[in-house]
């Protein structure tokens, strides 16, 4: 760009002498025009650009990263209803809780792992598992040392599985966040009890 400015300078003004300095160690060039006698001074700067990309690959990084940060997983919170197995005693209905934290397709670039599933139950030890394989008709639960721990069926809501000694097997559903506490009542109330 500087060459193209020399020139177009030289041809505008032939009978003008044009004069183009380096300042020593600095990126900056002086041009000095002499114009019948009369001298002007223009100065040109090159390390603007480097400010400008410099500002611009700083926004890139941090627009991808808020996006990295803010959009790489989804949370559906699950409640289901099943029976507890141990060995050498009965069956127990349980409600067991779990959240599955399913991974947007580009965390596939570092990660094995389509999610991950945290399991809590009152008699079902808590416990999380960060390696699951999903499609769209289930998806599977392994431990951190890749083995089969359970699976979740999305197309029956059905929660199967297993933690040392402990089974589970049960229908699930999908927690709402506008669910009332257990024990509240989410009934129609009258505006004639508030006055």
């Amino acid at each position: 760009m500087l060459l193209e400015e020399t020139l177009a300078a030289e041809k505008s003004a032939p009978d003008d002498k044009l004069f183009l300095q380096k300042e020593p160690n600095r990126s900056t060039y002086t041009f000095i025009v002499d114009h019948c006698g009369e001298l002007a001074v223009y100065n040109r700067s090159r390390g603007g650009w480097v400010l400008r990309v410099l500002l611009i690959v700083v926004l890139v990084v941090s627009a991808g990263l808020y996006v990295l940060f803010n959009f790489s997983s989804s949370k559906e919170d699950h409640i289901c209803n099943g029976i507890v197995r141990l060995p050498g005693i009965p069956d127990r209905s349980e409600t067991l809780f779990f959240t599955y934290e399913k991974y947007a397709p580009w965390v596939g670039l570092w990660s094995d792992s389509d999610g991950s599933v945290w399991i809590e139950g009152k008699i079902f030890p808590t416990s999380f598992y960060p390696n699951v394989d999903a499609n769209d008709r289930f998806f599977s639960v392994y431990d951190f040392d890749g083995t089969y721990v359970g699976e979740y069926s999305l197309l029956r809501d059905h929660f199967t599985v297993k933690v040392g000694e402990f089974s589970f097997s049960g229908d699930c559903r999908r927690k709402s966040p506008c669910s009332a506490p257990q024990g509240w009542s989410t009934g129609f109330v009258s505006p004639a009890v508030f006055t």
